[in-house]
């Protein structure tokens, strides 16, 4: 399989490809027979077109979103670490194709809860909380990793890389639920893979500019370089910057980022993808406000304080790779990777922020550095039969530098230390494997269990306690073992059901007060099993898709923390037990070649059942609903090209999402409740005759909707306002 049968073009940028492909008839499924063991999206050979060359910015208006059959079009992802077709996969899959994402506006990782069901995606300082169906982390301290897994080509990130902008996209595939098996630690709530353009043999690149409200510009250039058959170069740089969202100029962004691709395939045998990936970020960064009440409640972005003295300063930079081998029977795929980051903030935050007489704006402080060596061996079947199966190895060695400050409460302003981790160490192992075995051209059994050892070193540390910094440490190993049973049934030519047992979880922490005789500042690790259910049809002679995913968790040990607001500064407290059930509905109809629509629907219940904090008295939070849980989430889409008499296509899509309300505190602290919201985009864009240039202009959140993002007693960060603007792009 070469990439070009991967890229998911639509000209149209019409569809939230959530679960969507056609499904191959029962006779050619074995197993999802046409799978064939890849990489994290890798190409087996440089491919021969130049579909990835412009990312989307200039690519055909009509007939795009359908296959040559006028049917909706096969999407095949990768996912579970073979490709295969995602009608084929017994997962609520979602893939985004990059055209999509553009048509959007979709820059960075938060603007996916405009297209994932029951997901949230959270500002806080530099980072992204994210949650999926209720699972996540809303800590962004060392202390505890992410509940999400977010990947770029195959690697894991950490939270402060994982807010990168996206651009020069191909596409970006979730995995809803625990992925404990594939995607080990860290992927209790799912699994998000960022697949990126590869390099093609076609001279030729793209251009985009886009000009907004707030002083927004956004450039794209990209470059496609065959240096021989075997031998290709991408390079893609991204630049963007707007003035500040909230009145007082805070809320901007001033970033640039950059790409380079190498693609070497010296024979059918062996394929390399090689990356270098760099991003800066200036100006004042993002700054927390009163939220507790909105200080004008007709202008939620309305900040009293001044921003002087608040900046942010972030580089990092990705060197990451994928090779491929493949020996006849078996591919081998090995995936090394090493990042270091720099974060360095100063931020208005909390009670500080609004401004003590005399005192000034009091900014929060916070100085992160980050390095991670990561390797990934894995071998898998080459060709497709009764038997599909992948097993790797995984090493993953993580170290961070933290330290967050705020100023003394009296002049001359001296900063004290909140936080100080001078160095800790993350070391993670496993072991894995998966495994697919078709009884019969229509039923298969899945199996796979992954070992894994997670363990954190903190020789040192400070807290602020009362005033008075007190050492901390922390040395833990915690092992794992998560395991996955499934089945799967074709019950016609065009429907698949299923049912899967799985596991994940997140490695243990530690809480940020001293280790005692009476007290283990260990924080144990979370255990989640799901049980989930669904069927995936087509209908129409192809033109109608409805996938739907029952699901039930049963959660040990859920992490969540609290903000001692006299200490400022977090702890981080187990959930002894979380109850998470609902349905995901994905639905997709092809309503004439120029007309389509698309409707997710996400219900969700999630509730600590057995939450208490031991104290004197204990405090319960048991029967609370989980934090960034919305009960009700609807994403819907609706495109239609208008194709005019020169041969040019006239495009209009209008996407909307709502969200019925969630807590953003495990507590419902109140003035923490996000009542319920709708963000809709809207885009109408014209392509040239020769489709090598288009012209649009684009609304997001038009309903200007104030949306809460990570929160405290008292303040919170905001999402963006509404913003517009045109969008030129071209190829060449």
């Amino acid at each position: 399989m070469t990439r070009r049968s991967m890229v998911l073009r639509s000209g149209t940028a019409v569809f939230i490809l959530a679960g969507a492909a056609c499904v191959q008839p029962a006779s050619a499924s074995a197993a999802s027979g046409d799978e064939s063991a890849i990489g994290s999206g890798a190409a087996d050979a440089i491919p021969a077109s130049s579909s990835g060359v412009d990312s989307g910015a200039a690519s055909s208006g009509a007939g795009d979103s359908a296959d040559e059959a006028g049917g909706l079009q096969e999407i095949t992802v990768t996912a579970e670490k073979r490709s295969s077709d995602t009608q084929r996969t017994a997962a609520a899959v979602t893939a985004i194709g990059g055209d999509h994402l553009q048509a959007l506006g979709i820059t960075d990782n938060r603007g996916f809860e405009t297209v994932i069901p029951s997901a949230v995606f959270k500002q806080s300082g530099s980072v992204t909380q994210t949650f999926i169906r209720g699972v996540g982390s809303n800590l962004s301290l060392p202390a505890v990793d992410p509940g999400v897994s977010f990947n770029v080509n195959g690697v894991y990130l950490p939270r402060e890389v994982g807010s990168n902008p996206l651009f020069d996209i191909e596409r970006v595939e979730v995995l809803p639920g625990p992925q404990g098996t594939l995607w080990g630690h860290g992927a209790a709530g799912g699994a998000i893979n960022v697949i990126t353009n590869a390099p093609t043999r076609e001279l030729g690149g793209s251009g985009l500019l886009e000009v907004g409200n707030y002083g927004e510009v956004h450039t794209t250039l990209v470059g496609n370089f065959p240096l021989s058959d075997s031998l290709a170069v991408r390079a893609a740089v991204d630049a963007h910057r707007h003035d500040g969202y909230l009145s007082n100029g805070g809320n901007d962004d001033k970033g640039i980022g950059g790409r380079v691709t190498v693609a070497y395939n010296p024979s059918n045998a062996l394929s390399v993808l090689l990356y270098g990936n760099y991003y800066a970020a200036g100006g004042i960064g993002p700054v927390s406000i009163t939220t507790n009440p909105f200080l004008d409640p007709n202008n939620h972005w309305y900040a009293a304080t001044n921003t002087n003295g608040l900046f942010q300063k972030i580089h990092n930079y990705l060197v990451n790779g994928e090779i491929n081998y493949d020996l006849g029977s078996v591919k081998v795929t090995y995936i090394p990777a090493y990042l270091s980051a720099y974060v360095n903030l100063s931020i208005g935050s909390g009670p500080l922020a609004r401004g003590i007489p005399g005192l000034g704006n009091n900014p929060l402080h916070q100085q992160i550095e980050e390095t991670q060596n990561s390797h990934e061996l894995r071998i898998a079947n080459s060709n497709p039969g009764k038997l599909n199966w992948v097993g790797g190895l995984y090493y993953d060695y993580f170290t961070e530098r933290f330290l967050q400050a705020t100023p003394a409460a009296v002049a001359p302003f001296n900063f004290t230390n909140t936080t100080n981790i001078p160095k800790q160490a993350n070391t993670s192992y496993a072991a894995f494997g998966q495994a697919t075995w078709s009884l019969t051209d229509w039923l298969r059994l899945t199996g796979g269990g992954r070992i894994s050892s997670d363990k954190k070193d903190l020789p040192i540390g400070y807290i602020n306690i009362g005033g008075v910094q007190t050492p901390i440490s922390a040395n833990h190993t915690w092992g794992k073992f998560d395991w996955k049973a499934g089945i799967e049934a074709d019950i016609a030519p065009r429907s698949m059901v299923y049912l899967t047992v799985q596991t994940g979880g997140v490695p243990g922490g530690y809480a940020q007060a001293p280790k005692t005789p009476t007290f283990d500042n260990i924080v144990r690790p979370e255990a989640l099993k799901s049980y989930t259910a669904g069927i995936k049809n087509r209908f129409l002679d192809n033109r109608l898709e409805v996938n739907n995913e029952v699901f039930y968790y049963d959660y040990d040990n859920y992490q969540v923390t609290a903000l001692l607001a006299v200490a400022h500064t977090n702890v981080l407290l187990n959930a002894q037990k979380t109850k998470i059930y609902g349905d995901q509905l994905d639905v997709r109809l092809l309503l004439t070649p120029q007309d389509q629509i698309a409707v997710s629907l996400g219900l969700l219940s999630a509730k600590y059942t057995e939450f208490v904090i031991p104290g004197n008295p204990p405090a319960t939070y048991s029967g609370y609903t989980a934090l960034n849980a919305p009960a009700r989430t609807l994403n819907m889409s609706y495109s239609h090209d208008w194709t005019l008499p020169n041969q040019a296509t006239l495009t209009g899509l209008v996407q909307s999402s709502y969200n019925s309300g969630e807590y953003t505190n495990f507590n419902h602290t109140p003035g923490n409740y996000q009542p319920a919201f709708t963000k809709t985009n809207v885009s109408l864009t014209y392509y040239s005759p020769s489709k090598s240039w288009n012209v649009g202009a684009y609304v997001k959140n038009a309903e200007n909707s104030w949306v809460l993002g990570a929160v405290g007693p008292g303040f919170g960060y905001l999402e963006e306002p509404r913003t517009y603007g045109v969008r030129l792009a071209a190829t060449f």
